[in-house]
């Protein structure tokens, strides 16, 4: 994982530049960034999240921009809901976000669930 200040001096040695001559920490920063979130809108970060839930929604983890499968703890892959056409009293488990929650279509158990999840790259992230 590497650091602000590591990624800047591997701009500076590709740019040839052994010190601020040109380009100011400030701009470097300014177009690491700008490449950090032009390559997030095209490839986010996937990872997985274990968090735990009691009853009928659970609330996003911060950090996450889109939630791509519910798996229970026993592997069960919990289907996202689709739009209700019909009563929804009788509707199987199923899950949605909403406002920075994910809601669950029937009350589940306390038990922990997996969120698959995509996310940003930081400056963090970089090999």
């Amino acid at each position: 994982m590497a650091t602000i200040d590591e990624v800047r001096a591997r701009v500076r040695l590709r740019l040839e530049e052994g010190s601020a001559a040109v380009w100011t920490d400030e701009e470097l920063d300014e177009a690491i960034l700008a490449g950090l979130e032009l390559y997030n809108s095209r490839f986010p970060f996937e990872a997985t999240q274990t968090v735990p839930v009691n009853g009928t929604n659970v609330a996003m983890p911060a950090h996450a921009r889109a939630v791509l499968r519910v798996t229970l703890a026993d592997g069960t892959v919990v289907p996202r809901r689709a739009t209700p056409v019909a009563r929804t009293a009788d509707e199987r488990l199923a899950w949605e976000p909403f406002a920075g929650v994910i809601w669950f279509t029937r009350p589940l158990p306390a038990q922990l669930i997996t969120l698959w999840i995509q996310r940003d790259h930081t400056v963090t992230d970089v090999p």
